[in-house]
């Protein structure tokens, strides 16, 4: 198995049309890996591959293959797939700032004190105080970023209230989500644990990416083991939360750019020198990547990402992260689109670069035909 992922890596590594292989299709690399695998152990010949070239001539891709061989292949590749794609998902959760909670971590907060992201309730009967924890983890007015957790079937020492976790219990706390009472919808989940011995029901909520989110009208927040009305500061407080998430586009950082994407030489020659009088760029002292960031090129959190703004302006390659970030000339031999085309050009790069290569090539392309019986001329 180790002999075959090598091998595809090392496919994936010389040949740069199979790079998106790796990157993007984790799951179709790993049923590949899975192909390679069975062919070792079914084959039993030598080395695995002599050389990258040689790996769609193996006998397992072939059609020939025998039956056993193949849907071994396909059984296996699928398994390796699976979990390759659940820790994807797993990792991207944990990006996000929401992890996925094993029963490990369940205990661990279970056991601990109440706090701003733990609440105990023995039982499910006032559906209201259940509603204002989850409206109050869902405002995380902390700013934890990490959900908030709501043990139902245990009492605030900690012991095991002894609470039946049945199907419609179950039902009714799934219920709390979309009732109306709770507005905007929060993001939660909600199961059937067993910890310590103990049967509970554990709801796993979210903090909300449009606070400040009400319960029939009003914010809840917590403070420590505690939850209030918040107060106006507070509410103030999960608006501008709202509005830093609901970004406009060309403001939004790009995740995947790094600085190094940016051409600092092409800002400082050609933007800033268009945009600011010399004797403020002579004055001042700041580093480029403040500079950077006085201009919404990079985004303050996370530092030193550049913005779409930023990579469509001053970007290396804009069409790396936006690949319809490109003007197409066309000209045509005749009056009507559907006339034959005579002359074509995909125009891309840095915004500066895109419109000074836009005017060289509407130039080049202007003509002017002479008429000598008339002695005009016809542009």
């Amino acid at each position: 198995m180790v002999k075959g992922i090598f091998f595809l890596w090392q496919f994936t590594d010389q040949e740069p049309d199979c790079m998106p292989l790796r990157q993007k299709h984790t799951t179709n690399f790993l049923w590949m890996t899975g192909i390679i695998a069975v062919a070792e152990i079914s084959e039993g010949e030598g080395p695995l591959v002599q050389s990258p070239r040689q790996l769609t001539w193996y006998p397992s891709h072939s059609e020939n293959a025998p039956f056993p061989q193949r849907c071994a292949t396909i059984i296996l590749g699928a398994i390796y797939g699976t979990i390759m794609y659940v820790s994807d998902v797993a990792a991207e959760m944990s990006w996000r700032g929401g992890a996925l909670m094993d029963d490990h971590d369940l205990e661990a907060f279970l056991l601990d004190l109440e706090s701003d992201r733990v609440e105990r309730k023995s039982s499910a009967a006032n559906g209201n105080e259940l509603r204002r924890a989850i409206c109050a983890f869902a405002n995380d007015l902390p700013n934890h970023q990490q959900p908030g957790i709501l043990f139902i079937g245990v009492r605030d020492d900690g012991s095991c209230a002894n609470l039946g976790i049945t199907d419609e219990l179950l039902r009714t706390l799934a219920d709390m989500r979309s009732d109306g009472n709770i507005l905007p919808l929060p993001t939660m989940t909600i199961q059937k644990k067993t910890l310590r011995g103990c049967e509970l029901a554990v709801i796993v909520v979210e903090p909300s990416d449009a606070p400040p989110v009400r319960f029939r009208g009003c914010v809840w927040v917590r403070f420590g083991p505690r939850k209030a009305n918040a107060t106006i500061e507070e509410e103030r407080r999960l608006t501008e939360k709202r509005r830093a998430r609901d970004l406009p586009f060309d403001i939004r950082p790009m995740s995947a750019a790094r600085l190094a994407d940016l051409a600092l030489e092409l800002f400082r020659r050609d933007y800033l020198s268009a945009t600011l009088p010399v004797d403020v760029l002579e004055a001042n002292q700041r580093s480029a990547e403040d500079q950077l960031s006085s201009l919404r090129f990079v985004a303050v959190e996370p530092p030193s990402t550049p913005t779409n703004l930023g990579l469509l302006v001053v970007g290396q390659d804009p069409r790396q992260f936006f690949p319809g970030a490109y003007l197409q000339f066309l000209r045509i031999e005749g009056k009507e689109l559907t006339d034959p085309i005579k002359n074509q050009k995909e125009i891309d790069g840095p915004l500066p670069d895109l419109l000074r290569r836009l005017d060289e090539v509407l130039q080049a392309h202007i003509a002017i035909a002479s008429d000598l019986t008339t002695q005009g001329s016809i542009r």
